[in-house]
């Protein structure tokens, strides 16, 4: 199950990333993306992120579902809704 959380998790941050790029930069003249081009670019941003020390994968192999739902699926609906207020200039 923490898996299946983890992995849908990356779609749903996929989501999340296509939408403030449809809120924000198409606006500026950016082009439209699909959700797998969002999917992609997140994947490769992944590869400029510092890698993750042995300690820390550990804490987060052994943390509980309820921390892998609130990282991977409240947080990414939590931003969902702070791009959707900024782009209404609330």
């Amino acid at each position: 199950m923490k898996d299946f959380v983890s992995f849908s998790g990356q779609f749903l941050e996929a989501f999340v990333f296509l939408k403030g790029w449809g809120w924000f930069l198409i606006p500026l003249g950016m082009p439209e993306i699909t959700f797998w081009h969002a999917f992609g670019l997140l994947l490769l941003s992944g590869f400029l992120k510092p890698e993750r020390s042995e300690d820390s994968f550990e804490k987060l192999k052994d943390s509980s579902l309820k921390y892998r739902v609130i990282c991977n699926w409240a947080a990414p609906v939590l931003v969902l809704g702070i791009l959707k207020l900024v782009s209404l200039g609330i």
